[in-house]
Parts: C-alpha cells; structure tokens; sequence
C-alpha cells in the first residue's frame, strides 16, 4: 500500500491477492477509482515493491517474475513493462521521480535513471534479500534493509557519480546498523534531510529509530 498525490485527491493504491490488480481509492470518500489492469497474469506485488514515480506515473515489481511494470495514474491499462536480471523484492523513487532503485533476492541494489532507462549503478548491498528501500526527503541518501537484519545508509551522489575513479566498486555505506536480530521488513525516513529520523521494523517485533546526523 501507497500514498499517491498524482491524481485530484489523496489515493491509496494496493495490490490485492496473488495475480490480482492494483486498485486505487479515494481516501475521504472510500470510493474505487482506479483498476491499474495487466498485473493478473504476472503474480502478486512483493511487500515495499509499488511506489510513485514523480506525480504522474505507478510503478510495481512482480514477485514470480524479474518484472518492473509502468502505469499512468490517470490509465488503467499498463503503459510499459521492463524485464530485469532477477524478481525484485522491494522498490523505491526519489521524490521527483528522476531515479528509481529496486533491491533483489541476491541481496543486489539497482540504480536507474528513469527518464531514459540507463541504469547507473548495481552492487552487493547485502548479503540476503533485499526487503526495504527507501530515499530520503531531499533524495540525497538511499536507504537499504535486508533479510540479513542489517540497514545501510548509501551516498546517493556516490553511487551515481560517473566520475568515480573505480566503478567497479561502490562506495562504502555511510552508516549501517545491526541492532536487529530477524530480518528488517519496513523503512520510514522522516523529514529534515540530512537529520532527518529513520524508523525501521523487524520480525523481531522491534520498531527502531535512528538518526542520519550521526
């Protein structure tokens, strides 16, 4: 489930049972507006795997499939589909929707450019699947949560820099924290940039909160 601003009031957009739609609805009146249509042949949406991509466009991850399907907020039939190198589990956009990430069952992040479709950077994020993705509010850190119970908080600006003297190697995490002791299953980052709190929840029946000041 996700908030969406794209369309003339607040919606929320979740994916039903498996080979279901994506259905959207307005949240003051209850009301069903949208059925985003093509997701019933492909499998169900993995959990932390539908997003916005800017104000104008849906985006999912197909669980059974290494699918990323594209929708028009304002169309309910597909608008493209993008086939990738394994099933992504969770998926995440900067605000504006200038780049999208999406994390894999290999523990495998991917950074692409949306416009254009050029992907700028993948790397071994984690050792286990990656179960949450989330950027922050001015889209300056990506941050990363795994089934190896671990969040990692990444440089946006050095995972996308095409000037890096070795691009064969990501750069290291800024922080990451280990605290948890099942896998992490949900990110929130709050406002305030380069302050702002992170709240991660667990199978551990923890919900943590860190900061990025620190």
């Amino acid at each position: 489930m996700t908030s969406i601003h794209g369309l003339e009031s607040a919606v929320v957009v979740a994916s039903n049972a498996p080979n279901s739609n994506c259905l959207a609805w307005d949240l003051q009146t209850g009301t069903l507006m949208k059925t985003y249509k093509g997701g019933e042949k492909s499998g169900s949406v993995p959990r932390n795997s539908m997003c916005p991509l800017g104000s104008e466009f849906l985006v999912t991850s197909q669980s059974q499939k290494g699918e990323l399907h594209f929708w028009s907020l304002r169309k309910e039939q597909m608008l493209n589909r993008s086939f990738m190198c394994e099933p992504m589990s969770a998926l995440c956009a900067t605000r504006g929707g200038q780049l999208c990430a999406a994390g894999g069952g290999s523990g495998a992040v991917y950074i692409w450019e949306a416009a254009s479709g050029r992907l700028l950077r993948s790397w071994a994020a984690h050792y286990k699947g990656i179960t949450a993705l989330t950027f922050s509010d001015d889209d300056s850190f990506l941050i990363t949560a795994s089934e190896d119970t671990v969040v990692h908080v990444w440089s946006v600006l050095a995972l996308v820099d095409a000037f890096a003297q070795d691009r064969t190697r990501p750069p290291p995490p800024l922080f990451s924290w280990s605290e948890h002791t099942l896998p992490v299953v949900g990110l929130y980052c709050g406002c305030g940039g380069v302050s702002a709190t992170v709240i991660s929840a667990s199978l551990d029946r923890s919900v943590k909160f860190w900061t990025l000041s620190k």
